[in-house]
């Protein structure tokens, strides 16, 4: 049944046809006194198989509650298992901790009850899908702005069209996109300075932090720290120093397309600049694979998987 050879697919199909309108009964043999879980649990593997993952997980998901309903221990402890690998094949933001819970749980009751070979299953398929995830991180929208997790950290940001931006480019790996089209050439109609009040409050606000951490860095003998803090800063004068007068007002911005060039590559400079000041490491491989001019791309590294919560995040401009 869990099998996910393309060649067993259609006899799967048919199974599942079959059992469908029996998903909310148990599975019984030997005249009723037996059971072997239930049907939903079945029809949940043929769909997790056949890559309907959000249907499988629905499934097992009332699977786990019918064995729990009917007390059966062994299918409480299996049910578990095959929720939590559904749940990682999913991998939304909430997906990861809430299936290492259940695999930890089923491992321990599996043991409980004896069952030491499937419990050696489930260890071994835990310990795969935590080196997964160990290369997993995480972006979604919240109330309040935007939340990255990696395997180290976690960050809280506030919104801005950066971020918009970043996401925007996410979803779209390897994806050349037009600055304008990130833009939209209509907001930049009008001429408007590269650094206004708000972004020269962000400037300062990141500027002293850099300060600090080279400070921080130096105190405790860091140079690895202090070298990325300064390497960070020289980085952001320079760029300042471009889109600045003498007199240290903001320079405006030339034709549309150019504009977009410029703004998008500020934004995104800015949130990855604010990502830096809580989560250095998921700001440095962000940085590192961004590129942007008038065409951006967001480079995926196939070591590192990015999992966007796709429910929450919005186009630019949308």
């Amino acid at each position: 049944i869990g099998d996910d050879s393309s060649t067993r697919r259609p006899t799967c199909e048919t199974i599942r046809s079959l059992l469908d309108p029996y998903t909310d009964l148990p599975v019984m043999g030997s005249m009723g006194t037996i059971c072997v879980g239930s049907v939903a649990r079945i029809v949940g593997l043929i769909d997790l198989a056949c890559g309907r993952v959000d249907q499988a997980i629905e499934l097992l998901e009332r699977a786990h509650a019918m064995a729990q309903r009917l007390e059966d221990r062994p299918f409480v402890a299996i049910g578990a298992a095959e929720l939590g690998l559904a749940l990682s094949r999913r991998g939304t933001f909430e997906d990861s901790s809430r299936a290492e819970a259940l695999l930890d749980a089923a491992h321990t009751a599996l043991l409980h009850l004896g069952m030491e070979r499937r419990a050696g299953q489930i260890a071994d398929t835990r310990s795969l899908i935590l080196a997964d995830h160990s290369s997993r991180r995480s972006m979604r929208r919240t109330a309040d702005g935007w939340e990255f997790r990696g395997a180290q950290e976690t960050a809280t940001v506030s919104t801005g069209k950066g971020f918009e931006y970043l996401a925007h480019l996410m979803g779209a790996p390897n994806v050349d996109i037009a600055a304008d089209d990130l833009a939209g050439t209509s907001v930049f109609s009008k001429s408007q300075e590269v650094w206004d009040e708000d972004a020269m409050r962000s400037l300062r606000r990141h500027v002293q932090l850099l300060q600090e951490r080279i400070v921080d860095a130096d105190a405790v003998g860091d140079p690895v720290e202090s070298e990325r803090a300064q390497s960070e800063l020289s980085e952001l004068v320079r760029s300042v120093r471009v889109d600045t007068r003498p007199d240290g007002s903001s320079r405006a911005f030339g034709d549309s397309r150019e504009r977009a060039r410029t703004a998008v590559t500020k934004a995104l400079a800015r949130a990855i600049g604010q990502l830096a000041e809580q989560a250095p490491t998921l700001a440095a491989e962000l940085r590192s694979s961004l590129h942007t001019g008038r065409l951006c791309r967001y480079e995926q590294n196939g070591s590192m998987q990015w999992v966007l919560d796709e429910h929450r995040i919005r186009k630019p401009g949308s």
